[in-house]
């Protein structure tokens, strides 16, 4: 007797669709009398009930995986499947983010984000808000505003060429004569001292001089004065 398997699951945008079911397939039948095959569950379940080697589809999502330090993070954008952790392994890389720079740091692979959009891959609320900001979301839509709201920080300046820079301007500039170091504030003060003391030795003499000479003008004016007076005259 010929063995008969199932089809494998094939895995869609939105569900997991099963080829026809084998009736000769006894894997086909679950003990409540429902087809394993039908993957759409009932209010409440989670999935259908597998038998051990079943596998349910697995969707793949685009998710963020978180790099860096505490208080530091950084984050690429994978693919990977839903199942695995946070950073986890993950299928492809397609893209980096940093939050912490100003304006924050957006890098994605266009070509590759719309290849896995195309194939069923689906974003997570984080992931589709970036996608919305560089435009690839409006161009797997078919919205507008492909272009997105991306905002570039503008280039750095580059350290070397501004030393130069300021290098050839201070040669070209005109060379200052430095000016003699003056001497301390205390010799200084001892210097212009010592100078009033001197003026007021030489304007004391000046001054002694002029009395001195004042002095003896009088005393000559009293002499020839005394000389030139007529004798007394005695009575006879």
């Amino acid at each position: 007797m010929a063995v008969v398997t199932a089809p494998a699951l094939v895995w869609q945008n939105e569900r997991a669709l099963a080829a026809p079911k084998d009736p000769l397939n006894p894997r086909h039948s679950s003990p409540q009398g429902r087809s394993f095959t039908d993957v759409s569950p009932r209010r409440g379940e989670l999935g259908p009930p597998y038998i051990t080697g079943d596998k349910p589809a697995v969707a793949v999502k685009i998710k963020l995986k978180r790099l860096g330090k505490t208080h530091a993070p950084q984050y690429r954008i994978v693919v990977a499947d839903s199942r695995t952790a946070r950073n986890g392994r993950a299928i492809e890389e397609i893209g980096i983010y940093q939050p912490l720079q100003d304006p924050s740091i957006i890098s994605v692979k266009s070509d590759r984000v719309l290849y896995w959009l195309g194939v069923g891959a689906l974003p997570t609320p984080a992931v589709e808000a970036i996608l919305k900001i560089t435009g690839d979301w409006q161009k797997f839509k078919g919205l507008p505003g492909t272009e997105g709201t991306l905002r570039v920080a503008p280039p750095k300046v580059n350290k070397i060429a501004v030393f130069e820079a300021a290098v050839a301007e201070a040669a070209n500039e005109p060379k200052i004569v430095k000016k003699p170091k003056l001497e301390t504030p205390v010799e200084v003060v001892a210097e212009v001292a010592a100078a009033e003391v001197v003026a007021e030795v030489a304007a004391a003499e000046v001054i002694a001089e002029e009395i001195a000479e004042e002095v003896a003008t009088e005393s000559a004016v009293t002499e020839v004065v005394s000389e030139d007076a007529p004798a007394d005259v005695t009575p006879a």
